[in-house]
């Protein structure tokens, strides 16, 4: 049985942290130039007008933040060092080999495999490290 409660109020603020890390991460200056020539893009052919990306990533945010927070739970993870180490081989497991794979499969550049995976990385990373680490006050 699942017990304890989950700390809604860092999954808020990772949530506002993983649009950041990947508005930083795909900027020219960090990986964003690199990754339209991966993916044959120029920055006029991507419309910073559709939502629907932007939805995705939120969408995406909070999906992986409550189920790594109940994971957590289950398993019992109460430090940061631990959390990052469970964070880091789910992303391993779960992403990292997988994306390798299918991009293997299509023929994409290793390069873009660790540009995408890269910023995953850091978000599982701080999640893990929040999650395992923040404890709340809990009223008795």
């Amino acid at each position: 049985m699942i017990s304890g409660r989950v700390n809604h109020l860092a999954i808020f603020l990772l949530i506002i942290v993983h649009q950041a890390v990947g508005f930083v991460w795909y900027t020219p200056n960090v990986f964003g130039d690199k990754w339209l020539a991966f993916i044959g893009k120029t920055p006029e052919e991507i419309d910073p007008s559709n939502p629907f990306p932007y939805i995705i990533s939120v969408l995406s945010s909070i999906v992986l933040c409550y189920t790594m927070a109940i994971f957590f739970r289950v398993f019992a993870v109460e430090n940061i060092l631990k959390g990052i180490s469970i964070a880091f081989v789910l992303w391993f497991s779960f992403l990292f080999l997988n994306t390798a794979t299918h991009s293997a499969f299509a023929g994409y550049p290793s390069g873009l495999v660790f540009i995408n995976t890269g910023s995953l990385l850091v978000q599982f990373i701080l999640t893990g490290a929040v999650l395992g680490g923040w404890r709340r006050k809990v009223k008795r």
